[in-house]
Order: structure tokens, then sequence, then C-alpha cells
């Protein structure tokens, strides 16, 4: 990524003196090599974000088997596949006259990622739920945005991963809440 990201720059300077020097005939050829080293880190990036997403995921899975609370199913990746079925609420969380499947809880971990990629993932995760009848509470990991140094919310974007999910939800006509990086969301609207 470090090669990709210097030669980028490098090109981009070159271009930048070539422009002075002769005008824009010999800036095109480094500036097109500067923009061919910029999508490959947006890729590399991108892939990185994928892995990082499914590696949570997967930690979310084998936590909720281990549990032991959630039943044969808790672990199952709900949601086409983008977030993971926790098992059923502790009876006291349910409340009465509740149905088995309005007792499920299910979640999906999004923090890590930036704002700019969230909206992939809930863009599947909420119409796989509703294609997999799921009624049940959802649990939106986000995070409390402590990894920034800079104490500034966001990611390279400059917009909060919270911040970006509660107005998805919002545009989108779901209820919920929000506690400690978590929102709560009911997904039946």
């Amino acid at each position: 990524m470090f090669h990709h990201q210097n030669n980028r720059n490098s090109n981009y300077v070159q271009a930048h003196n070539a422009y002075l020097k002769k005008g824009s005939a010999g800036a095109s050829t480094f500036s097109k090599v500067a923009r061919q080293h910029g999508e490959i880190m947006k890729d590399l990036s991108k892939t990185a974000a994928q892995r990082q997403f499914w590696e949570r995921q997967n930690e979310l899975s084998m936590a909720a088997r281990q549990c032991g609370r959630g039943g044969p199913h808790a672990g199952k990746l709900i949601g086409a596949q983008q977030g993971v079925l926790l098992g059923t609420a502790p009876s006291g969380r349910s409340g009465p006259g509740k149905s088995s499947s309005e007792s499920e809880e299910a979640a999906v971990d999004l923090h890590g990622l930036h704002a700019n990629e969230v909206a992939d993932v809930l863009e599947m995760f909420f119409p796989g739920l509703i294609q997999e009848r799921f009624l049940g509470l959802v649990y939106i990991l986000v995070g409390n945005e402590r990894h920034r140094g800079d104490g500034k919310p966001g990611g390279a974007s400059g917009q909060s991963l919270r911040i970006t999910v509660m107005s998805w939800l919002r545009e989108n006509n779901y209820v919920w809440n929000e506690s400690n990086g978590v929102l709560c969301v009911d997904p039946v609207k």
C-alpha cells in the first residue's frame, strides 16, 4: 500500500513539475500513472475493509455460539449473511406476549469500517432480514470512536461512523436507539 502511495505522490509531483516546465503534454503521463496508483490503493483498502468486516463477524459468531444462551442457531449468519444471529433474548428482556421469533436478537459489527463503507452492508443486511422473516431486535456495533488519536470523529472521510449509521436508519424509517457505541434497531418497519 505504501509503495503505491509513494508512487502516486511522486508522480503527482512530477506531473506538477512537468506542467510548470513544458505545459500539459508531459504532465498528463505522470498524472495518469498517479491516478492508476490511486485506484490500486482504493482496491487494496476495500479488500482490507472487507477482510476486517468478515473477521469481526466471525468473532461475533463464535462468541454467540460459546455464550450458551442462544440455542442451536446462535452464531448463524443472517441478513444476507451480513450479520450474526445471537439467539433468543433472556425472558426478562423479551417482553410479555412476544413470540419466540420476536425474541430473537441479531448483530452486525461495523466498527472499524469507514463511514462510506457501511451503506453497502446495511442495504444488504436489512432486506435480508425481512426476506428471512426475522422479527427480533438488531444490534449494530459502531464503537465509541476512541481509536482516533486527534479526538475528531470519523475516518478518512471525516464522517462519524455512528452518525452515518444513524442517518441511514433515519432515512430508511427504522426505529432505533443508541447507547455506548451500540445501536438497537427494530428491523420491522
